[in-house]
């Protein structure tokens, strides 16, 4: 008889368990629609933004070729003047002489690149 009792009692803790752990189960099912819905009001009251922002990130990279294209139009124009193999490194220095555009930041006129002539 106490064998049958003490069978109970576990039986009974186990099935309080389960329905404790249910309880949770339909407690988390409940805050996950309430994040998907949240989720989606912010979608949409984000969507006006991401629409502007794809049409920034388009008009950026018009820009940008066109940039591109204005840089590859300015370089057609720069010709190396002379090779020569520096001493020590035995790298290919070249010395470019630049068109007006390449213009320090004092506004003075620079006649050779950043790359121009070994230290």
């Amino acid at each position: 008889m106490a064998e049958l009792d003490l069978a109970r009692s576990v039986l009974a803790k186990e099935e309080a368990e389960f329905m404790r752990s249910g309880d949770a189960v339909t407690e988390a099912e409940r805050k996950a629609a309430e994040a998907e819905r949240a989720l989606e009001e912010v979608r949409e009251r984000q969507a006006p933004l991401r629409e502007a922002l794809a049409g920034k990130r388009e008009q950026i990279a018009a820009e940008r070729e066109r940039a591109f294209a204005e840089r590859e139009r300015a370089t057609a124009g720069v010709t190396p003047v002379s090779s020569r193999v520096t001493s020590g490194s035995g790298a290919a220095r070249r010395r470019w002489r630049c068109t007006p555009c390449m213009a320090t930041p004092a506004g003075t006129v620079s006649l050779r690149s950043r790359r121009s002539v070994a230290r």
